[in-house]
C-alpha cells in the first residue's frame, strides 16, 4: 500500500512540474501566431502547426482574456455592441467572487501588463492548468474507484490527450472533463470514508470542483460528462454497499453549496443570463436524438493522418453528422469492437456471479475473480448504462421529449468526450478481473482486432475523401490501439507495462502532431498596432474603437480599448432595435461581426454569413442614427479602405502586412483632432 501511495503521486508531480516549467517559459499551445504577418517565420513558434480551425480560440477567447487584464479586470466591459456582464460568461478573468471557482484564471488575475512577460505567464498558467486538470480529474476518478496507478495514469492520458481534446484545445473541453470527473472522485472518496468529518470534507471538495466545471458554462460537455460521473458514482455506492446515511451526508455536503452558489450567481446576474437565454443561438438551441455520427465517434485513428492532410476530411451533414471542420470531426480513443467485448465480458461475469450466489455453496468459478475483489460489477454497469444513454441520444432519432429538458442541451456530436471517459472507466474497472480460457482468448482477441480494422475502414470511407494512404494509416492505428487495449485487458504484468508504455506513446504522438507550441502572445500584445492602442489608452483613457480590417480585430480586443466591432457575446435588445430594427433573427445571437462602411444606409444592416456565429455588419458610421454608439476611432487599411467624412486621419501604422490608418471622430465644431498617441 505504501508503495502504491508513492507511485500514485508520480503522474500528478510530473504534470504539475511540467506545467510550472512551461508557464515560466511563457509557452502555450495557442494558434495566435496565425495573427502575425509572417507566421511561418515567427521564431517564437517552437513546435508544430498552428490551426486555422481554432479561430474561436485565437480570434475570440484568447484576445478577450488578455484584453480583460489590460482593462484592469472589470466585471463589466464593452465587448462588441454591448456592455457585457463578465460574471455571466466564462471567457475572461475579473475581480469578482466568481473567480474563486475559476482556478484556470488565477494566473491572469495576478498578471501585471506593465511587467514584461507577466501576462504571457498568466496566460500560460491558464492554458496548461486547463489541460492538466482534464488529465488529473480523470486520473483521480479512476484511482478513487480502483488504486492502480500505472493503469489509471495511462487511461487518464488517453482521455485527457485524446484527439478530441487536441482539436478543441483552448476552449472548455478539458475544464468540463477534469473538474466534473474530479468532483466524482471526491464523491467516491466521501462514500468510502467512515468518519463523518472526512465524508463531509470530501463532499465539500466535490462541490467546489463541480462549481468549477459549472462556471465553464458549456452545458453540452457539462451534462454529458455529468451523466457518466453520476452513473459511475451510483455504481460505486451500490458495489460498496454504502448506507443511505453516508450517501445522504455526501450528497448534502455536495449539493447544498452548489445550490447556494449557483442561486446567488443566477440572482446577481439575472439580466445577462436572461439575455443569453433569450438568444436564438445559443440560448434557444435545443437538440433531438440522432445528431451524432458513428464515423465521427470512431475517428480517433484518423487524427494523425488528418493533422498532416486536413484537406482530406469529407465535409457535409447527414451521414457525416455535424462535420464541417476537423474539430467537429474529432473524437476520443474508443474502439467499438473492444467496447462490445467489454460489455459481453461484463454480462458473463454478472451471470456467473449470480449463479455462484444461487448455488450458495461459496464456490466461485475459476474464471471469475477472488471473493475479496468482487466490488466492481455495478460500477462497470454504471459506465455501460451511461454510455448506452449517451449513444442512444447521439445515434437514434429520439424525440426531444425524451431528453427531459437535460439531454436537449447536448447535441449528439457533443457526447463523444463523455463516451471516451466511460470507455476508459470501463476498461480500468475490468482489467485483470475478467478472464478467458487460452483456447478462447486468442480467437476472441484476433477477431476483435480484425473487427477493429474493418470498422475503421468503413468509418474512414465516410470520414475522408478517397485516399488509400489515409485509409491504410487509419486502419493500422486502429489495429495497434485495439492490440494495446487488449494487452492491458488480458496480458500479464510485464505485457501490461509494455502495453501501457506503447499506449502512452501513441497518445502523446497523436496529441503533439495536432497542437503547436508557441512562446508568448506577441501577435496581439507586442505589434506596432498593439503598442499604439496601449499608448492611446494611457494618454486619454479607454475609448470606443471599430476596425474595418478583420486582421486588426484580435489585437484591438486584447488591448485596453473598447472593441465595438467583432464579437458580441449577447445582444442589447434596445440598442439593436434602434440600430437594425426588424433583424432580430440575425442579431439575437452570439455573433462575430465583420464591420463594413456603407454610407447609403440610414443606420445598419446585418447580413448572416455561412458560418454560424458570424455576420457582416454593414453600417453608415457617419449617420446621425449611429452617433449614439459614441464610436471614437476607426481603423482602416489598404486592404479594407473606407470613406469616413465625419472622421479625421490621425495616424498610420505599418503592421499586419499592410498600412493601417487610424481615424478619429471629428468634433461637432469641425476642428481637426490631434493624435492621441504617437
Amino acid at each position: 500500500m505504501r508503495r502504491t501511495g508513492v507511485v500514485a503521486w508520480a503522474l500528478p508531480l510530473v504534470l504539475l512540474v511540467g506545467m510550472v516549467v512551461l508557464t515560466a517559459l511563457q509557452l502555450n499551445s495557442s494558434s495566435v501566431v496565425l495573427l502575425g504577418s509572417q507566421p511561418k517565420s515567427d521564431s517564437n513558434l517552437v513546435w508544430g502547426t498552428p490551426r486555422e480551425i481554432r479561430w474561436d480560440e485565437y480570434m475570440i477567447s484568447t484576445p478577450i482574456a488578455v484584453g480583460a487584464v489590460a482593462k484592469g479586470l472589470p466585471t463589466h466591459t464593452w465587448i462588441g455592441l454591448n456592455d457585457i456582464d463578465l460574471e455571466a460568461t466564462s471567457l475572461a478573468p475579473m475581480r469578482s467572487w466568481v473567480t474563486a471557482f475559476k482556478p484556470q484564471m488565477w494566473g491572469l488575475m495576478v498578471a501585471d501588463p506593465r511587467r514584461e512577460g507577466s501576462v504571457e505567464r498568466g496566460f500560460a498558467w491558464h492554458w496548461w492548468l486547463t489541460l492538466v486538470a482534464g488529465i488529473l480529474g480523470v486520473y483521480a476518478l479512476l484511482m478513487a474507484i480502483r488504486a492502480r496507478p500505472l493503469l489509471a495514469g495511462t487511461l487518464a492520458l488517453m482521455v485527457g490527450l485524446a484527439p478530441h481534446m487536441a482539436w478543441w484545445s483552448g476552449v472548455h473541453a478539458s475544464d468540463s472533463l477534469g473538474f466534473v470527473a474530479g468532483a466524482g472522485a471526491a464523491a467516491v472518496m466521501g462514500l468510502r470514508s467512515v468518519r463523518v468529518r472526512a465524508s463531509v470534507a470530501w463532499g465539500l471538495l466535490a462541490a467546489w470542483l463541480l462549481l468549477v466545471g459549472w462556471f465553464a458554462l458549456y452545458p453540452p460537455w457539462l451534462v454529458s460528462v455529468g451523466v457518466v460521473v453520476v452513473f459511475v458514482v451510483a455504481g460505486v455506492a451500490f458495489d460498496r454497499r454504502v448506507g443511505w446515511r453516508r450517501v445522504t451526508r455526501v450528497l448534502a455536503a455536495t449539493a447544498l453549496p452548489v445550490v447556494v452558489v449557483v442561486g446567488v450567481w443566477l440572482t446577481q446576474n439575472s439580466a445577462a443570463i436572461s439575455a443569453i437565454g433569450a438568444t436564438i443561438y445559443p440560448g434557444q438551441r435545443r437538440s433531438v436524438g440522432g445528431e451524432g455520427s458513428w464515423s465521427d465517434l470512431l475517428s480517433a485513428p484518423s487524427s494523425i493522418f488528418l493533422s498532416f492532410n486536413p484537406g482530406a476530411l469529407s465535409l457535409g451533414h447527414g451521414a457525416a453528422g455535424n462535420r464541417n471542420n476537423l474539430s467537429e470531426a474529432s473524437s476520443m480513443w474508443v474502439s467499438a469492437p473492444v467496447l462490445a467485448l467489454l460489455v459481453v465480458l461484463l454480462a458473463l461475469s454478472i451471470v456467473r456471479r449470480a449463479r455462484a450466489r444461487r448455488r450458495g455453496d461459496g464456490v466461485v468459478a475459476p474464471s471469475t475473480p477472488k471473493p475479496d475483489n468482487e466490488r466492481w460489477r455495478m460500477t462497470a454497469a454504471g459506465g455501460v448504462a451511461a454510455m448506452a444513454v449517451l449513444l442512444a441520444w447521439a445515434m437514434l432519432p429520439l424525440p426531444a421529449a425524451l431528453g427531459l429538458g437535460v439531454m436537449t442541451r447536448v447535441p449528439g456530436f457533443r457526447t463523444y468526450l463523455a463516451v471516451g471517459l466511460a470507455f476508459a472507466m470501463l476498461l480500468h474497472v475490468m482489467v485483470g478481473r475478467v478472464r478467458l480460457p487460452r483456447r478462447v482468448l486468442w480467437p476472441v482477441a484476433l477477431g476483435t482486432v480484425v473487427a477493429s480494422g474493418l470498422v475503421t475502414a468503413v468509418s474512414t470511407r465516410d470520414l475522408m475523401l478517397r485516399t488509400s494512404v489515409g485509409l491504410a494509416m487509419s486502419v493500422v492505428v486502429a489495429v495497434v490501439f485495439a492490440c494495446l487495449v487488449l494487452t492491458l485487458l488480458f496480458g500479464g504484468r510485464v505485457a501490461q507495462r509494455v502495453g501501457a508504455g506503447a499506449l502512452i506513446a501513441l497518445t502523446l504522438v497523436s496529441y503533439a502532431v495536432v497542437v503547436p507550441l508557441y512562446r508568448g502572445l506577441g501577435p496581439i500584445t507586442s505589434t506596432p498596432l498593439a503598442r499604439y492602442l496601449a499608448a492611446a489608452a494611457t494618454a486619454e483613457g479607454p475609448t470606443r474603437w471599430v476596425t474595418l480590417d478583420p486582421s486588426a480585430q484580435p489585437v484591438l480586443a486584447a488591448s485596453p480599448q473598447y472593441a465595438i466591432s467583432g464579437m458580441t457575446l449577447y445582444p442589447d435588445r434596445a440598442l439593436w432595435n434602434r440600430l437594425a430594427p426588424g433583424q432580430d433573427s440575425v442579431w439575437n445571437n452570439y455573433n462575430e461581426y465583420l464591420w463594413a462602411q456603407d454610407p447609403s444606409l440610414d443606420a445598419a444592416f446585418v447580413v448572416p454569413l455561412g458560418l454560424r456565429g458570424s455576420a457582416e455588419m454593414n453600417v453608415s458610421l457617419c449617420s446621425p442614427e449611429v452617433e449614439f454608439l459614441d464610436i471614437n476611432y476607426v481603423i482602416t487599411s489598404k486592404r479594407w479602405p473606407a470613406a469616413l467624412p465625419c472622421f479625421s486621419r490621425v495616424g498610420a501604422i505599418d503592421d499586419l502586412g499592410t498600412t493601417l490608418t487610424i481615424w478619429r471622430r471629428t468634433p461637432r465644431g469641425g476642428a481637426t483632432p490631434t493624435a492621441a498617441a504617437p
